[in-house]
């Protein structure tokens, strides 16, 4: 049985992860050395952000966007409820809320630990975070006005 080296699969699956996005005709900007991907997309109301990093370590795929929001001290409170609120409803990833720098992020990730990742993942990956992000982005930007 040959040994599984972990950096050799995670450069296959950053690899991958390019190829895809080419195939997809999306446009990045590659970070091969660090293994991180930066895009982004147009939602309905607002630009959406991501960076895509290949942990080697923990074999994983981590997509996260930050929300254009700033939440101003007053609206908190009211801004931590709603965004547990949206993530109870999510069936996938989760909003991420830092209440002390008032900042917002949509993360969602999946494991690549000992196996090969499909298209499927990629593209749920980022049709996914799309969705997410453009629904919730405007609620969150709405309430911290």
């Amino acid at each position: 049985m040959a040994e599984y080296d972990k950096t050799e699969h995670a450069l296959e699956v950053f690899d991958s992860l390019c190829s895809r996005f080419d195939e997809n005709g999306w446009k990045y900007q590659a970070d091969g050395e660090r293994l991180i991907l930066t895009t982004n997309f147009s939602g309905e109301d607002l630009p959406m952000s991501y960076t895509i990093a290949v942990d080697t370590d923990r074999q994983l795929i981590r997509m996260f966007s930050k929300i254009p929001v700033s939440v101003p001290h007053e609206k908190m409170i009211e801004m931590a409820v709603a965004v547990c609120a949206v993530t109870n409803v999510l069936l996938d990833g989760s909003f991420d809320y830092d209440m002390e720098k008032g900042s917002i992020y949509f993360r969602i990730t999946a494991t690549f630990m000992g196996t090969d990742i499909g298209d499927g993942v990629f593209d749920h990956l980022v049709n996914y975070s799309n969705y997410a992000v453009d629904k919730y982005n405007d609620k969150f930007f709405a309430l911290a006005k």
